[in-house]
């Protein structure tokens, strides 16, 4: 008996196997029970057992023959063709999932929740709002959105994801349950498309209505908290999963947590919320480091790094990122040449690309060009990243030619320049007056196409343009773009600037005031040195006082230190002590220098006295003060 069942296995016996391979996820055994349930016809015999030799190799991440399965099932029920349709789906081939769903829309089979429910979640995560249009009407057409509250949580969860937040928010209120997987979605909707206020309000209207939140909700409301640096609300919502015992055993949350905290610059309770966790891991720790790195906290970055050291906890990659981008920043070296050491010594140099870029990136940041070209040559495999990586480091340290020499040796290993590439060319082409690669380069980005698609493209053409001097190449090539942002406007007002045309500089400004174009801090740095270049001084103060009062741009350092060099050559000795009077930040000693010799042109030695001891302040023994004043005494 016991002989004859193995010989001849049933359906049922044949689906159990099946079954334990998808949960082993053993596709080995799969393979091999596949190959008898073919020889012995059970494919042709019984659907179900099609189905999940089907379902196995799906769910084994075996996609090629999967398919090869389906076409070949004489016959297909609608399980047939959601078991592929979900495991695209799960394995995030959206593409593919779509492409199926309108097979069976074709073929006339009937979809059913689980057909929908896949299928609006390929169209979420593609942002394909017009797929997921056709599907809504289907979904009304037949009915499920009465019926299935799981299917209207996903039309909204896809409208949300797309970015059509009216949408969804029409569907969410004609829902006749809403759950907490629809009011989940219709917050992440608004905080992934940066309406932190409208998420606030819609989390605190699902708990009047009574919807008790869950961990996932909180990560939302938490990250809407972040968009808006909502402090005292991110610390109720914290209050709230604590006292609900929702942050115990859920890293994800309480990473979130703490990352939102250091965005909103709470650090010490972000130290609190580390602090307390039960076991603190590599992930909880990158969660520290990588909001410290992205909020720019660099010395609490290598800190970080130096206390989960004592905890015993190992750095990953995420890690080595970080801590890189902070020595970098930092221009700390010491730091820097121990973490390359370590990165070397566990290998993760050869293994891992990202990190070997990001440490060819710290070096040029720090100055050592030598050392990122060493770290580079050294690389045993160097993808487009890496080049542009090194690309840009000679390109911004002014040394053009260096980019140039590199940029032909990465063509000559046949690897094909991209966007990042040609803007960093095309950076060194402006900087060391490379005319002839620059017209090649713009021939180039023609022929592609890419002005009509890539405003970074077009902006760096009409940076090259300007810095070259060649203003009405610069000119055609900004009248021509199909799109300008506030850097296209600079680049052309730079190119004005630089050649002392005051009165083009005004007018391109005043242009941008007209095309409703919001000027930056760069904007006004660029006016201002014009007008320092021409000594129009009544024409800066102006633009200065617009800067804050018409703009709510606060002047940074550069913006004080050239109108006070200006207002200096001018000689409005009591306008420069009235302006640094309001300045918030303190003058450094080269400011003070400024003022002193503007003093001493204009051979006012009260004031300048005043400026002398303002230096002195800032620097007792500062000879270069001791100097100006010595002349500025001799000249009374």
């Amino acid at each position: 008996m016991r002989k004859d069942h193995l010989l001849y296995p049933t359906s049922q016996s044949i689906i159990g196997l099946l079954k334990a391979c998808i949960k082993q996820k053993n596709l080995k055994a799969g393979v091999a029970i596949h190959a008898e349930v073919a020889r012995l016809d059970f494919m042709v015999k019984d659907i179900f057992v099609g189905n999940t030799v089907l379902d196995m190799h799906v769910k084994c991440g075996s996609f090629a023959i999967a398919k090869q399965v389906f076409d070949e099932l004489p016959s297909k029920n609608e399980v047939s063709w959601n078991v592929l349709l979900s495991g695209l789906v799960d394995h995030g081939l959206d593409d593919g999932a779509l492409e199926l769903y309108q097979q069976m829309h074709l073929q006339s089979i009937s979809p059913n929740v689980i057909t929908f429910l896949c299928s609006l979640k390929a169209c979420g995560r593609l942002g394909s709002a017009c797929e997921g249009l056709e599907l809504h009407s289907e979904v009304e057409r037949r009915g499920f959105l009465e019926r299935h509250v799981s299917v209207g949580s996903a039309l909204v969860d896809m409208y949300a994801k797309c970015g059509w937040l009216k949408k969804a928010e029409e569907v969410f209120s004609i829902l006749s349950t809403k759950n907490i997987v629809s009011w989940t979605s219709l917050i992440a909707g608004y905080v992934e498309h940066g309406c932190g206020d409208e998420a606030l309000m819609c989390f605190e209207q699902m708990e009047s209505e009574g919807i008790l939140p869950d961990a996932v909700t909180y990560v939302w409301a938490l990250k809407g908290c972040s968009s808006i640096c909502a402090k005292n609300k991110c610390v109720e919502l914290h209050s709230e999963i604590e006292r609900r015992g929702l942050s115990k055993g859920n890293a994800h949350l309480n990473c979130v947590l703490i990352d939102v905290y250091i965005s909103c610059s709470l650090i010490t309770n972000a130290e609190e919320a580390l602090a307390v966790l039960p076991a603190r891991n590599v992930a909880s720790w990158n969660a520290v480091i990588s909001g410290y790195t992205e909020n720019g906290f660099f010395e609490k970055v290598l800190e970080c790094l130096d206390q989960m050291r004592l905890e015993g906890v190992s750095p990953d990659a995420v890690t080595y990122l970080c801590c890189l981008k902070a020595c970098g920043q930092l221009e700390n070296l010491n730091k820097a040449e121990a973490i390359h050491a370590e990165i070397d010594r566990i290998g993760l140099l050869e293994k891992d690309l990202i990190v070997a870029s990001t440490l060819v990136d710290m070096y040029a940041k720090i100055g050592l060009l030598s050392k990122a070209q060493e770290v580079f040559d050294r690389l045993p495999d160097r993808d487009i990243v890496t080049w542009n990586t090194l690309i840009l480091a000679y390109a911004e340290a002014g040394q053009g030619e260096d980019a140039l020499v590199l940029f032909e040796q990465m063509q000559t290993e046949g690897l094909n320049a991209d966007i990042a590439s040609l803007i960093s060319i095309m950076k060194a082409c402006g900087n060391i007056g490379a005319m002839d690669v620059g017209q090649m380069l713009h021939g180039e980005v023609e022929r592609k196409g890419l002005l009509e698609w890539e405003i970074v493209v077009g902006n760096a053409l009409v940076d090259m343009y300007a810095k070259w001097g060649w203003l009405t190449s610069a000119q055609i090539v900004f009248d021509n773009l199909p799109q300008k942002d506030v850097i296209s406007w600079n680049s052309l007002l730079a190119g004005y600037s630089h050649l002392g045309e005051t009165e083009s500089v005004s007018g391109v400004f005043e242009k941008m005031y007209q095309e409703n174009i919001r000027p930056d801090a760069v904007t006004f740095l660029i006016v201002l040195n014009s007008c320092s270049r021409t000594c129009l001084w009544k024409s800066s103060q102006t633009y200065f006082t617009s800067m804050s009062r018409d703009h709510g741009i606060v002047p940074a350092y550069e913006h004080y230190s050239c109108l006070v060099d200006l207002l200096g050559r001018a000689g409005q000795l009591e306008i420069i002590f009235r302006t640094l009077e309001k300045m918030p930040m303190s003058p450094d000693i080269s400011l003070w220098h400024s003022v002193l010799d503007a003093c001493m042109k204009s051979g006012n030695l009260k004031l300048g006295m005043q400026a002398f001891q303002h230096a002195l302040s800032t620097n007792k023994y500062d000879t270069a003060a001791f100097i100006l004043m010595s002349h500025i005494s001799l000249e009374m």
